[in-house]
């Protein structure tokens, strides 16, 4: 019936998950298009949103805390306008986010005891649910050192460290209605510490929350930590995020986990990634690599590259784009 009414032209509003992104969902007349969590809809997920009109473009309002790098680059030429929000909400307290390796790893165990003494509670991420064939038979992908797993960590953080707390796991192999029923533990204080992947990267509101902890950090991408650390800071107590990661990191990594701790502007994260990485093709689905310039870096030059660009536009209009360009430059 939903449908139907979808194709009629009502209801004015309709909310919904991935699940609006499906062929048999068409509307009459969709004027404007409100994604938010952009980071977590894929290119191809996006035009196809931007395709269920009726031949007119509708408006479309990306929302995000992390600009990816790709975002990035497509804002310096013009294909999206930027605003920014950089004030947090009224009384939250800044994270104090530390790279932590496993020579400091105890101190930081300790910062979260205090914690919990305080009655607040801790988030603790896991790259992986289980140990993986590759990792059993001693081996790792890309050179990157072994990935820890909740089935090989969640005994000792519940036995050996914490024993004395209350541990829940949360992980998307589970049903709706199981993760409904921790995150809800969780919210109402119930839980002290709760063991999950990444599936608590948005929807988790939980203002007593203080510490976040991810496992092998250098494995995530940079906007991925930066949203999993805003599960934490929501309320009026000081937070803290220990990304903690192997002891022996590439320099790439550990430039690119130092910046978490330099900042919380997903801006300034997203600008120093692109830098990082490239920022793949602009109009295609490349999402790293080298620069296509030979000169230019849109990270240093966006101003002249927002100059081009009006120039792009306004140059060809003339009726003598030479002879303008020529008064330019004089």
């Amino acid at each position: 019936s939903l449908l139907d009414d979808l194709r009629k032209g009502a209801p004015a509003l309709t909310i919904g998950t991935h699940a609006v992104l499906e062929p048999d969902i068409t509307f009459k007349h969709l004027e404007l298009i409100i994604v938010d969590e952009q980071h977590r809809f894929g290119i191809d997920q996006r035009n196809r949103l931007l395709q269920k009109t009726d031949g007119r473009l509708p408006h479309a309002l990306w929302m995000t805390a992390t600009p990816i790098p790709r975002t990035l680059s497509m804002t310096l030429y013009g294909n999206l306008e930027v605003s920014s929000l950089k004030q947090k909400p009224a009384g939250r307290q800044p994270i104090r986010t530390h790279v932590v390796p496993p020579m400091w790893q105890a101190r930081a165990i300790e910062r979260i005891r205090e914690q919990l003494d305080l009655g607040r509670q801790v988030y603790w991420v896991f790259p992986a649910i289980e140990d993986s064939a590759e990792e059993a038979n001693g081996s790792d992908d890309a050179g990157l050192h072994p990935i820890k797993s909740i089935e090989k960590e969640e005994p000792r953080i519940r036995k050996e460290l914490f024993p004395d707390r209350s541990v829940d796991l949360l992980h998307g192999r589970m049903t709706s209605e199981q993760k409904q029923t921790i995150m809800k533990a969780f919210s109402k204080g119930e839980t002290d510490i709760l063991i999950s992947t990444t599936v608590i990267e948005v929807g988790m509101d939980v203002a007593n929350a203080t510490v976040m902890v991810i496992e092998n950090s250098e494995r995530f991408g940079l906007s991925q930590l930066h949203q999993l650390r805003g599960r934490v800071g929501r309320g009026d107590h000081a937070s803290w995020c220990f990304l903690f990661c192997n002891d022996r990191l590439s320099e790439v990594a550990q430039e690119r986990l130092k910046i978490l701790e330099k900042s919380e502007d997903g801006f300034e994260i997203a600008e120093t990634d692109l830098k990082i990485r490239g920022p793949g093709e602009f109009l295609g689905k490349r999402q790293a690599g080298a620069w296509p310039f030979k000169i230019a870096d849109p990270t240093r030059d966006a101003e002249w590259f927002e100059v081009a660009r009006k120039d792009s536009v306004e140059v060809p209009s003339q009726p003598d784009p030479i002879e303008l360009l020529r008064r330019r430059g004089s």
